[in-house]
């Protein structure tokens, strides 16, 4: 089930703020106060992706780079836009986003900067799949033809429920 574009910053707040158990590839942690993260905790657009547009051809390779960070490792991946409501408990739902597998890790420097490139695929394996079981509400794979998607940058998180946000770039498509 898919939650509305407009709900998505609501959506976000209210999965942070309900400190929901989540389970991500087995593992089980309390999700972060919204507190924790700073505030807004919303849709941040502080990525420059280039060549800049709101459409891309799978298999564009694009440049992306950060700044304003703290020195550091992230990684670096592509999630669709909105959430989806997603069953992590017996009768808990939060909103998650379909996420893709591929991940290029990055390092900030010491001004807080960073440039890499960031090959994107229409339709990447979805990394938050198996949330909740067959039951979870996520997709296998990521459909970014038919849904916005962004690149997020996160301090990295592996296999465990990490809830923040370093930054993340406009909103495209990226078309077969």
């Amino acid at each position: 089930m898919k939650i509305p574009e407009h709900s998505r910053r609501l959506a976000r707040a209210a999965a942070l703020s309900v400190g929901a158990t989540s389970l991500l590839a087995g593992t089980i942690a309390a999700a972060p106060s919204a507190s924790s993260l700073g505030s807004p905790y919303a849709d941040l657009d502080t990525l420059t992706v280039a060549p800049a547009s709101s459409s891309y051809l799978d298999g564009t390779t694009v440049t992306v780079s950060g700044s304003g960070l703290a020195p550091g490792d992230y990684d670096l991946s592509v999630c669709e836009y909105t959430p989806y409501s997603t069953q992590v408990a017996p009768s808990t739902f939060v909103p998650i986003p379909a996420c893709g597998v591929t991940v290029v890790p990055v390092t900030a420097n010491s001004a807080g900067t960073f440039t890499t490139s960031f090959t994107l695929d229409t339709d990447d394996p979805n990394a938050h799949r198996n949330i909740g079981g067959p039951f979870g509400g996520q997709p296998v794979s990521l459909d970014l033809d038919a849904n916005l998607g962004e690149l997020i940058l996160i301090p990295g998180h592996g296999a465990g429920f990490s809830g923040t946000q370093a930054a993340d770039s406009a909103e495209f498509n990226v078309t077969p």
